[in-house]
This record gives structure tokens, C-alpha cells and sequence, in this order.
């Protein structure tokens, strides 16, 4: 829920009525501490939350204080302790968060047989029964070394036993009865070593999540009896192979066994999210990690094997078998050659191979590519694209890397590097021979320095007006290089981007020739520095009379959100001027270009993020590319020369 639509809840809720007690929800902590102690709470209310700090922790209610509340079904004691007879609590509740209670077990006169959720984290529970109802329960962060006593929960749905460090064993009983199961989480209990057998029985059973349970060596065989399984997530356990009975799970979509000797993630964290579930810490063998029986799962979609020190033919599966994968991780493994029958993979969108040092070249990819990270293959020679669809590379860290095919790919892609000044020769040719191609572009700028002297017209402020030089007419000038200076920050507020729009007038004849919609980045996390965007406005398709020698043109830019225009600078191009253009944006302190459609809001905050690291640490270069850039190959040498 978006915090102005709490807010304006909120505040329908206090206007109800001047007394807290006869409001509908109490969620302040000093009134409903207030409406407790003083027994004010009426038959209006229907929730209540209460937290108490633990420097308080030695505080008591009596249960009479809830005796008034008949309708209260939303009730929250985080840190309370209670003193009494519970029947005088209310008999309607439907969701208890009650937080580091004391209690061994909920007593017989607590009626709670419409109890739907439990929240009872931190709690020293052994025994729950009688909740009928009962589809939700947290007991993460619980001191018992045995899971309680859940026999009486038959509607249990969603069991979350996460971080529970003295937990050593499951208990086989409750678990057999959990019928209704759909979810549970033993995520970071170090002590667990084990798996009952009648977890298999959980037939609805649909994720299964043991991430962070180190000392855990192996899962029951018959997991495969599972049939409802579609995430089996096992980061960072001693697992060195899954059960064979895994192939026969037909609804798995996701398998999550990640190692954990993993580094700092790429700028694609978005999409590591998706296989942030996936294979274990190992110095051993791990030949039969993935069983034979595996290749039937035709609809796993995601699969992790990152960061276990895979060496050459250690994944016995055909990954090409796996058609429906969509997802395929292997970075921080010890490869020299990806594993055959990458290639074959008719769905693969997104392919992780970073931090593989020992890696030396990538040919076999599929044409559904859409991203491919190689960050940090030191040893890789040889990028072979052979699809046009793919908008996003990323290679920073990759010295030797000559990359083939990058000139017949899509209209925007990626290539980051450590430092423009320690590119390889053969990675400045691929680099150039792309930009052939490109016929348009934006560039996004994070900068503490003067602007390049190659632009003709300056100006302050939000329009910068100029004139058609003489000799020049709309025959000659194929465009505009258009470079803006503003700040992503007002009154210390730092925007994601700022949107608007930039239109070029005739101001001699009213006309206007050109106008475009933009999105500008915030490239820095530092509110006082000055981003610029620079950008060509092609005017080739503009009538021959559209402008003539000495009339006077406007270029005037508008952003929204809380962005600052500062300044306007324009380069009028003629002919092949591009290739001066080029020269003195490659010499101008940029950090990040963007060549090409800005990223989509979605992706911004994550690009902005790294991008502003980058640029605090003043040693990362990204670039992004669009296709057809350059019309000739005549602009190949200033940036060779530059890059």
C-alpha cells in the first residue's frame, strides 16, 4: 500500500470520532497503550496494534482491557506480556501478531477457532492446536530445537520457520498431517541436517525453501513424489546432488541450489533475483548435482548453478534438453567452455556466466537472447553473437574480449567497461564498427567539469535561440547535437529521471520543425552534481525550405518532476561533422552514455543505482549503443582513436 493511500485512510479513521476507543483501527502506540490500560476500548474496534519497544519489555496488561473490544478481528501485542483470564479476549480474531510472547502454548480458554493467521516470531511456542482455521504461520527466529506440535493444524497452508538457529530436526508427525500445505520456509537454520520422508507426502506442496540450512547434506528420495512442486530454492546447503525422483516433479519451474562464495552483483541484479535461489557451497565433485532424469523436466524455466567451482564437464545433463528454460545462471564457476547445448535452448532470454575466470570464449548462444552477462572473465578472447535481438551486454572487467557480430544486432545494447583508456584494440574496432550503424542517439552525462568547446551556441536557462549560419540552408544541415545541463535534485530531493520535451522552432516563420518526448537519468547519487543529456535531432527529413541562411531558430527544453534546467548548449552538423562530435564526447569527463531509447522506468532505479556508484568511484564506463549511429565508415578513425 502506497503511503499516501494509508495516510488518507488514516485520517478517515481518526475523524470517526475524537475518543481513540471508539475509533475503528488504533494503530498509534500511545493510544493504544492508553486504550488498554485505562479500559477504554468500545465495541468499534476492530483492529489494534500495539509494539512495545524492549527497553519496556517488562510492561503488563491485564486481558480485561480487551474485554469491551467485541468486534476486534485484527490484533497485534508485539512485546506484550498479559496477565489474567484469556476468555475475556476477543473470540472473533482473525489475524494474531503477537511477537516474542512468552508463552509455551496459547491456553484452552483463548478462543481462537477463526484465527486465519499467526504471527508468533520470536516466541518460545511448543504446542499449537485447536486452530482449525488456521492457514498462515511465522514462528521465525523461535529458540526450539524441535519443530512444536502442529497435528491439529489440517488447513495450515503457509509454514515459515525462518532463521530458527536452534532447529535441528522436523518434526515427522506434524508434518504428515499438513495435508493442505502450499509453502514452507526453513530458510538460515544452520542446525538442520535433515528432512523427515513424510515431507513427500505434502502433494500440494509448491515451494520449498531450505536456503541458508548449511548443514544440510541431502533431500529425501522421494521428493520426487512431490507432484505440486514448482520451486525447489537450496542456496548456500551442503547438497552435493539432488535425488534422482526430481525428474519425475512435472510442474517444477525453478531450481535454486546457488553457492555461496558469490561476489558483488552486476548491474542485472534485477534479474539475479530470479535465480537468487539456486546451488551450493562445495569443493568436491559435483558430477551428479543434477540427476540424468532431469532433461524430462520439460518445464523447469529457471535453473542456478552459480558460484560452485564447476569445472569443465561437470554438469553431466544436456542442458539443451532443458526447451522451457528461460533462465540459466553459471557465473562464478571455473568453466573454460560453457557446457554444450546452450544454443539449443529455443527459450533462453537471460544468461549469467560472470566472474568465470578461466573462461575463453562464448560462441554457442541462442537466437532468443536477450541479456548476457560476462562481467569479470578475465581470461575471455571471444564474444560470438549470432542473433539481432539481443539489447544488453555486459562485459566490464573483460581486458582481452573481442567481440564479433555486435553490428547486426538490435537497436540498444550494453557494454561496460573498467576504463575507456584500457579497452583492448580488438574490443575499440567491435565497439566502432557498431556505431556504423547508428543513426540516432542519447547520451546521459554525470559530470564536474566544463562542457566540450566544440558547441557553437550557449545559453542559460530553458531556451537557447540561434541562427541558420550563412551559406546554410535545409539541404546542408543534417541535425542538431544538442547537449542540456541540469540537476536531478531540488531542495535535496534526488529524482529517478525527469520526463519532457524538447521542441526546435523557426522563429522567423512560426514554423515548428522538430519535437521530442525525453527521459532523462539520474546517473548520480550526489544531489548537487550536474547531469547533462546530449542528444542529435535529425532534421534531414525537414522540407528544403523548412529553414534558410540567417533566419533564427529556437531550441527550448521543458522538464517535469523536481528537475532544474541549468543550461543549453547546440552544435549545428553538417555533413561529416559526426565524427568531430564524436571526438569531443569521448574526451568530456563522461561516465555513462546511452546511445539509443532510454531504459524503461522499470529499469531505472536499479541502472541509477549502479551508474551512481560508478561514478563515485570515477572508474566504470558504460555505454549503450543504437543501431545504425553512423551512416559511413569515414567516422571510424577519431573514435578508434578515442575509445
Amino acid at each position: 500500500m502506497h503511503d499516501l493511500v494509508r495516510d488518507m485512510g488514516r485520517e478517515i479513521v481518526r475523524q470517526q470520532h475524537p475518543r481513540p476507543g471508539k475509533r475503528s483501527r488504533i494503530w498509534h502506540h500511545n493510544e493504544a497503550w492508553k486504550v488498554l490500560e485505562m479500559n477504554m476500548g468500545a465495541e468499534e474496534v476492530e483492529g489494534l496494534a500495539l509494539h512495545v519497544p524492549t527497553l519496556e519489555a517488562d510492561r503488563t496488561l491485564r486481558t480485561e482491557s480487551f474485554k469491551n473490544m467485541k468486534c476486534l478481528n485484527l490484533l497485534q501485542i508485539n512485546g506484550v506480556h498479559l496477565s489474567g483470564c484469556y476468555s475475556h479476549l476477543p473470540r472473533d480474531i482473525i489475524w494474531l501478531c503477537w511477537h516474542k510472547s512468552l508463552l509455551k502454548s496459547l491456553p484452552s480458554t483463548f478462543c481462537l477457532h477463526n484465527l486465519v493467521v499467526l504471527d508468533m516470531q520470536y516466541s518460545k511456542i511448543e504446542k499449537l492446536e485447536s486452530l482449525d482455521k488456521l492457514k498462515i504461520l511465522n514462528l521465525s527466529h523461535s529458540k526450539f530445537a524441535i519443530t512444536p506440535n502442529l497435528v491439529g493444524l489440517l488447513s495450515l497452508e503457509r509454514l515459515i520457520l525462518e532463521r530458527c538457529k536452534r532447529l535441528a530436526e522436523v518434526d515427522d508427525q506434524s508434518v504428515r498431517h499438513l495435508e493442505k500445505l502450499v509453502h514452507l520456509s526453513l530458510k538460515e537454520c544452520e542446525m538442520l541436517n535433515n528432512l523427515p520422508e513424510s515431507i513427500c507426502n505434502l502433494k500440494y506442496l509448491e515451494t520449498l525453501d531450505i536456503s541458508g540450512c548449511s548443514s544440510l547434506e541431502k533431500l529425501p528420495e522421494n521428493l520426487g513424489a512431490m507432484e505440486s512442486l514448482t520451486e525447489l530454492l537450496a542456496n548456500e546447503t551442503s547438497i552435493m546432488e539432488l535425488p534422482s525422483s526430481v525428474g519425475h516433479l512435472k510442474r517444477l519451474r525453478k531450481i535454486s541450489l546457488r553457492g555461496c562464495n558469490n561476489k558483488p552483483v552486476s548491474p542485472f541484479t534485477f534479474r539475479s533475483a530470479l535465480f537468487s535461489s539456486m546451488f551450493s557451497p562445495t569443493t568436491s565433485t559435483s558430477k551428479g548435482l543434477l540427476p540424468a532424469s532431469l532433461h524430462s523436466s520439460s518445464q523447469l524455466t529457471g535453473l542456478d548453478l552459480s558460484y560452485r567451482g564447476l569445472s569443465d564437464d561437470e554438469i553431466s545433463i544436456d542442458l539443451g534438453s532443458l526447451s522451457s528454460l528461460q533462465e540459466l545462471n553459471l557465473s562464478g564457476n571455473k568453466f573454460f567452455n560453457l557446457p554444450s547445448g546452450i544454443g539449443r535452448l529455443p527459450m533462453l532470454k537471460y544468461l549469467l556466466v560472470k566472474d568465470c575466470t578461466n573462461l575463453l570464449s562464448v560462441s554457442e548462444l541462442p537466437s532468443s537472447l536477450k541479456q548476457l552477462d560476462v562481467a569479470n572473465c578475465s581470461a575471455l578472447e571471444r564474444l560470438k553473437i549470432q542473433s539481432n535481438k539481443i539489447p544488453s551486454l555486459y562485459v566490464r572487467g573483460c581486458k582481452q574480449i573481442e567481440i564479433e557480430g555486435m553490428e547486426g544486432m538490435g537497436k540498444s545494447w550494453v557494454v561496460v567497461s573498467e576504463d575507456r583508456g584500457n579497452l583492448a584494440n580488438n574490443l575499440k574496432q567491435s565497439l566502432v564498427q557498431a556505431l556504423c550503424k547508428g543513426d540516432e542517439y542519447d547520451i546521459i552525462i554525470a559530470h564536474d567539469g566544463e562542457m566540450p568547446g566544440l558547441f557553437t551556441h550557449r545559453g542559460e536557462g530553458s531556451s537557447l535561440s540561434f541562427h541558420v549560419p550563412p551559406g546554410s540552408d535545409g539541404t546542408k544541415i543534417q541535425g542538431l547535437v544538442v547537449w542540456v545541463v541540469y540537476t536531478a535534485a531540488i531542495g535535496g530531493n534526488i529524482c529517478a529521471y525527469a520526463r519532457g520535451e524538447a521542441v526546435v522552432r523557426n522563429k522567423s516563420t512560426g514554423v515548428e520543425l522538430f519535437r521530442r518526448s525525453i527521459m532523462l537519468h539520474t546517473v548520480s547519487t550526489n544531489p548537487s552534481r550536474q547531469c547533462s543529456w546530449v542528444s542529435d535531432m535529425s532534421l534531414a527529413a525537414l522540407p528544403p525550405n523548412a529553414m534558410r541562411a540567417g533566419e533564427e531558430l529556437e531550441l527550448s527544453v521543458e522538464l517535469k518532476n523536481c528537475s532544474l534546467l541549468l543550461s543549453l548548449f547546440i552544435l549545428l552538423v553538417e555533413f561529416s561533422v559526426w565524427s568531430h562530435a564524436i571526438e569531443g564526447l569521448v574526451h568530456s569527463p563522461i561516465n555513462y552514455f546511452n546511445w539509443g531509447p532510454l531504459s524503461p522506468p522499470g529499469k531505472q532505479k536499479l541502472s541509477c543505482f549502479f551508474v551512481g556508484r560508478a561514478i563515485q568511484e570515477s572508474k566504470s564506463c558504460i555505454v549503450i549503443f543504437s543501431e545504425d549511429y553512423l551512416s559511413s565508415r569515414r567516422c571510424l578513425e577519431k573514435p578508434v582513436e578515442n575509445l
